[in-house]
């Protein structure tokens, strides 16, 4: 070989390298990436897991089935779960009224899988938000009206009426804000567009004792498509923001309602937009995505005021939505460009992992975490239009994940970072032992596998070391028979057995529950969300405590109204 084919060669061979990093290179460009978010099929195959994944795909996995289509068509609306466990949508953007604007109401039954109709709004309303009160009212403020302009209006939703009234108007007009709930009743819309379309520093309180607004002490920078989320000690961290099309937002800042001022959160790594923050376990604050392609995600620690960046997404983000599951890992699914899958972080670990795909890619949608288990997907825009459709995406957690909830990993929680300045949540107390006269599903025998899930309302006849699963190992409760400690019932006396109680976020510690000589009616101790009830204990009496078995059940607290 000739001195110059060797040096062509050599140069071949580094310009193909050069061209292997830039085509493999898969992280956030920053500030500068401002391009659009509608991505080719070979871009998105690159982070397909049947096209070879760059990142391992979670022994966690999901599936997605259809559940009943709304009766309208919706996007950019927002969705809230009731006290009774059903999801109420107000409003959103449909093709079927002027300007797109509905004044439409629904709401989805996860029993029955169906969508009702219930009373329409005084306004019709996209770009809306929307808040659960302590009452379990739901109050609906704000949006584009079929003007296509910011309104100033508010109205209340009452569950047991299915009727709305309104609250006296808002001090303002805002569209696309964000509206949280603090912890005293009263609920704050934070910013927004007004009806010039002008992003707003604006901040006004809504107070049910009056039924009406105030406005409070303003944001530092006006804001639109950005987050607020309540922290665990009652403040409110605001980030990001932007017009989808930019200049996108860096800062952050929080509401202090003790001394009702804003103060600086500092800055995130990249400017974000239409991205989404979600509260953590341990106080912290996920935020994740954004226009401009973004792929990456940090972390707010509100104890010392800082952020940290954490591992990348498998595909960029935005206009999708965030769930936090009750074992303390995040969910996102879909997002601008019509994403079709499913992604998980855990923080124990810092990575993500796809773990499935919705029925069809989706953006401009909402979501909902149903008492179940499953993740509810509702509506949205696809490539060919608004939808009406709703999936339910469900996760199989499998036992190497049922056993990492019952059982801390001790390096895991020494790696944890503390939130001084967050409330802890106290373990509930259980109320007093009752009787029930509720009329339940015939009773099962348990399977004898250690990852036994059965749906509430089903009683589970169970031995002496036996774990039970109700709704599901990552929402509901997880019950043991651990001890039978006396049966006297042979001599009109009572039976009292053991069991321990545990949620996804830990220990609920044990309850020892007891049962007269003769008694017909299920014992019940309640543990907020969910009640446990014994049914019975067998053999009558128990001679040999290997032997015992027994009946318990688990249902809703709200049963019991």
């Amino acid at each position: 070989m000739t001195v110059k084919m060797k040096i062509l060669a050599l140069t071949l061979l580094f310009a193909l390298v050069l061209i292997s990093v830039s085509c493999g290179s898969g992280g956030d460009s920053g500030d500068t990436a401002k391009g659009s978010d509608t991505d080719t099929t070979s871009e998105e195959n690159r982070f397909d897991p049947s096209a070879g994944t760059e990142k391992e795909v979670a022994a966690t996995t999901g599936t997605s089935a259809p559940v009943g289509d709304m009766g309208e068509q919706r996007a950019w609306f927002p969705a809230v779960v009731l006290d009774d466990g059903r999801v109420l949508v107000a409003g959103g953007k449909s093709p079927k009224w002027a300007a797109g604007a509905a004044d439409t109401a629904e709401v989805y039954n996860p029993n029955s899988n169906v969508w009702e109709w219930t009373e329409a709004m005084t306004d019709a309303r996209f770009q809306n938000a929307m808040a659960k009160l302590p009452d379990g009212r739901v109050i609906v403020a704000g949006g584009r009206s079929i003007e296509n302009r910011a309104i100033d209006t508010a109205e209340i939703w009452d569950p047991e009426t299915g009727l709305w009234t309104p609250t006296l108007p808002m001090n303002q007009a805002h569209e696309t804000m964000p509206m949280v709930s603090l912890g005293d009743g009263r609920v704050m819309v934070i910013g927004g567009a007004d009806d010039t379309y002008a992003p707003v520093t604006t901040v006004e309180v809504y107070d049910p004792a009056t039924n009406g607004w105030v406005e409070i002490d303003q944001m530092s920078e006006k804001r639109i498509w950005h987050t607020a989320t309540l922290l665990s000690d009652g403040r409110i961290l605001v980030t990001g923001g932007g017009k989808p099309d930019g200049p996108w937002i860096k800062t952050a800042e929080i509401f202090d309602p003790e001394s009702g001022l804003w103060s600086s959160a500092g800055e995130m790594s990249v400017s974000r937009s239409q991205h989404t923050a979600t509260l953590l376990k341990d106080g912290r604050v996920l935020v994740v995505g954004g226009r401009g392609k973004r792929m990456t995600a940090e972390i707010y620690d509100p104890s010392n005021n800082t952020w940290v960046s954490k591992s990348d997404l498998n595909i960029p983000r935005a206009e999708h939505i965030a769930e936090l599951l009750p074992d303390g890992r995040v969910i996102v699914a879909g997002g601008t460009g019509s994403r079709d899958n499913l992604e998980i972080y855990d923080p124990s670990t810092n990575s993500w992992a796809i773990v499935g795909d919705m029925l069809m890619g989706r953006y401009r949608f909402n979501s909902a975490l149903l008492n179940d288990g499953r993740i509810l997907l509702i509506g949205g825009q696809a490539l060919d239009g608004i939808l009406a459709a709703t999936e339910a995406f469900s996760l199989d957690i499998g036992e190497e994940i049922e056993a990492t909830i019952l059982n801390v990993d001790p390096s895991a929680a020494a790696e944890a970072t503390p939130i001084p300045t967050a409330t802890p949540v106290p373990t509930p107390t259980p109320d007093v032992q009752q009787t029930v006269d509720l009329q339940f599903q015939p009773t099962i025998d348990h399977d004898g596998s250690s990852n036994f899930h059965v749906a509430t309302e089903i009683p589970v006849r169970m031995g002496l070391k036996q774990k039970m699963n109700s709704p599901t190992g990552i929402n509901g409760i997880i019950v043991q028979f651990t001890e039978l400690i006396e049966d006297n019932r042979l001599t009109g006396g009572t039976a009292t057995v053991r069991l321990e109680l545990f949620t996804p976020a830990g220990p609920l510690g044990g309850a020892a529950m007891t049962l007269e000589s003769g008694q017909t009616k299920p014992t019940y101790k309640k543990f907020g969300k969910y009640s446990v009830g014994l049914l019975s204990l067998e053999p009558d009496p128990v001679t040999i405590a290997e032997d015992a078995k027994v009946t318990v059940v688990v249902f809703l607290s709200s049963l019991l109204r």
